[in-house]
């Protein structure tokens, strides 16, 4: 049994090998996040020209990476690895093979180094973004990727299981309970979508359904470039909602995470399915009222409920 390193306490998991995190403010982030760099992440001075996508772990991140990057390089194809073209903000803290650990300083160089326009990916609940300088409408535009959680917890149970990283031999009964107690990389769905919810109309973000994505690709395609003031022509637009479907990025080498240490003898897609619905193959009629329940209980007054997740061709 692994560990995941807090402030005080160690808090066991079903992992079958000691890989550690840190859990701050009940929040499970990458290796290398303690408060004093989280606190720097979210004060980074961004710009006018930066784009960041920020989502809850599996609700259709890399995804949205492809379609923004091809935004901005008008449709072209490139097999550069995807987090070489947008940059995850976590990367910026999290130690390098060596187990070096990196200060604010060194996070902030680093940020400062990206050239521009900065096409930036993050997990970070909305707090700890760097948003700039809202109250003058300077600072970076925000795409937030929403998915229906209960496809979030599928996908990521199959991530955790994949990935070396976090080695994890779980079964979905006990991922599910992980899920449920927000005992995963990314922290609580329930307390991180109502954070990003809450901001929901703020004009440097724009929120985007990853069932619409599925639905109409080339509508919320349109919306995103309208967004980021990228705008494309029909052709252009045509090309990238051809080249962003799962069929089309699932075999390209720029998604091939195995980079980031994929589990020996396991088989494992980094884009598996993208399927709408496949929550129902796995979740059991008792769990499937405990979440509904939950989310009902988290989610009052706030405006959302799962009709919003809504989804038919």
């Amino acid at each position: 049994m692994s560990v995941i390193q807090t402030q005080d306490r160690a808090v066991p998991l079903k992992y079958k090998h000691p890989v550690l995190f840190s859990e701050i403010d009940g929040v499970i982030h990458m290796p290398g996040a303690t408060k004093e760099i989280l606190q720097t992440v979210s004060k980074l001075e961004t710009k006018n020209t930066d784009v960041i996508i920020a989502t809850w772990p599996k609700s259709g991140t890399t995804w949205a990476m492809e379609i923004v990057w091809q935004i901005f390089n008008d449709a072209q194809i490139s097999n550069t690895r995807i987090d070489q073209k947008v940059k995850f903000i976590e990367l910026l803290y999290m130690p390098s093979s060596s187990g070096d650990f990196h200060s604010p300083e060194d996070v902030k160089k680093a940020f400062e180094n990206l050239s521009s326009p900065r096409l930036l990916k993050t997990h970070l609940p909305y707090s700890l973004v760097p948003k700039g300088d809202i109250n003058n409408n300077n600072g970076a535009k925000i795409i937030w990727v929403v998915r229906n959680p209960k496809d979030c917890a599928v996908s990521y149970y199959h991530h955790y299981n994949g990935f070396a990283i976090l080695d994890c031999d779980c079964t979905w009964d006990e991922f599910f309970e992980h899920f449920m107690n927000g005992k995963l990389v990314g922290g609580c769905w329930f307390q991180y979508t109502r954070e990003w919810w809450q901001h929901r109309h703020d004009p440097k973000i724009l929120v985007i359904k990853y069932e619409d994505l599925k639905k109409d690709a080339k509508k919320t395609i349109q919306k995103i470039a309208s967004f980021v003031n990228k705008p494309v022509n029909e052709k252009l637009l045509q090309r990238i909602v051809e080249q962003t479907t799962f069929r089309a990025m699932q075999n390209r080498p720029a998604f091939d995470h195995s980079w980031f240490g994929k589990k020996p003898g396991f088989e494992f897609n980094f884009i598996r399915k993208g399927k709408v619905g496949d929550w129902a193959k796995y979740f059991t009629d008792e769990q499937n009222k405990r979440f509904e329940e939950r989310f009902d209980k988290e989610m009052k007054g706030s405006g959302l409920t799962m009709d919003f997740f809504n989804y038919t061709e």
